[in-house]
């Protein structure tokens, strides 16, 4: 039988419950702006990576080039990789994307496509490099277009490293989701009991 002090009980420990909620939530929010900070560092030098290959890899192309062009595309890299790389980083900022319960993928560490709605954002720097290759005339696939695909840094970035970003966020995400879960719980217990009380007390 459902007294007001077992009531009581559970309300305290779901106050304690969301308190922890809080804090995995905002240990998320910090694994994902550090997150971002790489990622945005990296932008840049995706494109830098992506257009040189592509120019060493088409050595007719390449040779035609003149050197005033070559130079102005380096110069164009930079400048559309920095001004991408501010806009896709301010596109990541809202917490939402990133506070989500996500199933964790099995036998494989998590990784940026697993979350569709970051993943769409990221990829907008293939868009830049898309355009790029086509203002300056590189030679397509084959297919008349071009395969753009981003590919995240596996090594250290100014001293972070990727993967060990995401195996930080996906620890914090997965401590958030049991809370939550204990919260769900407790408040099914709760309604309940408090469903008991009011049948016990009717007259």
């Amino acid at each position: 039988m459902a007294d007001e002090a077992t009531i009581q009980k559970i309300d305290e420990e779901l106050k304690r419950l969301r308190v922890q909620i809080d804090a995995a939530e905002r240990q998320v929010g910090d694994d994902a702006a550090r997150i971002v900070r790489l990622l945005e560092e990296d932008f840049p030098a995706y494109l830098r990576r992506e257009i040189k290959a592509r120019f060493v890899n088409a050595p007719g192309f390449a040779d035609d080039m003149a050197p005033e062009m070559l130079g102005s595309l380096k110069r164009e890299i930079e400048d559309e990789g920095k001004k991408a790389a501010v806009e896709i980083a301010r596109a990541l900022e809202d917490p939402a994307l990133w506070i989500v319960d996500i199933a964790p993928p099995h036998g494989r560490p998590l990784d940026l496509p697993d979350l569709p709605e970051v993943w769409q954002r990221v990829t907008r720097i293939d868009g830049v490099l898309e355009q790029l290759l086509t203002k300056y005339h590189f030679p397509s696939d084959g297919s008349g277009g071009f395969r753009v695909d981003y590919k995240a840094p596996t090594w250290f970035v100014s001293g972070s490293h990727l993967k060990t970003l995401l195996e930080a966020y996906r620890g914090h995400l997965k401590e958030r989701f049991g809370l939550r879960e204990a919260v769900d719980k407790l408040e099914v217990e709760r309604r309940t009991k408090r469903l008991d009380l009011k049948w016990d007390a009717a007259p």
